[in-house]
């Protein structure tokens, strides 16, 4: 893995001066048979549990928004299609229920 570019701050600030040529930096082109996943665990498996675990949440977080977008869109087109059959004369009655 290519070394970060010198006066670089290290991804994990002042306090991991010590493992900052061990971080990929921006400009560090990535390893050609890794995947992101791999990647991914690469840099978390060197973290302490506590902040393993919050990786782990966030990367929860960011499917948990995915999927309630995908429902959001999904129910969005489901109104649109079903508004000619939810807003009729013959039903209004059951419009203030």
């Amino acid at each position: 893995m290519a070394q970060g570019s010198a006066g670089k701050a290290p991804l994990g600030g002042p306090l991991c001066a010590a493992r900052a040529n061990s971080y990929p930096q921006a400009d560090d082109p990535p390893e050609p048979d890794m995947s992101i996943a791999d990647l991914i665990y690469e840099q978390v498996r060197a973290l302490p549990d506590q902040l393993a675990r919050e990786v782990l949440d966030f990367a929860g977080f960011l499917r948990e928004r995915q999927e309630r977008a995908e429902w959001r869109d999904l129910m969005a087109a489901q109104s649109r299609a079903l508004a000619p059959v939810w807003e009729n004369s013959e039903d209004a009655v059951w419009d203030d229920v």
